[in-house]
């Protein structure tokens, strides 16, 4: 039972230390993406964006 722990424990342990870059998302990109994903806030956009042309006609 140990030894099976610390195998575990060792390979956790080099599979932390490999040099693998992981590519982080900005704000914005993480904003857009929540915002996207929001059905309500999407819809409202839309409702927005109708107003806004529908007053200028």
């Amino acid at each position: 039972m140990i030894v099976a722990n610390k195998n575990k424990i060792v390979k956790l342990a080099e599979n932390l230390t490999a040099d693998e870059q992981t590519s982080g998302r900005s704000l914005w990109a993480d904003a857009r993406t929540r915002f996207m994903r929001n059905k309500a806030a999407i819809t409202s956009l839309v409702i927005l964006v109708l107003i806004v042309l529908f007053s200028f006609v």
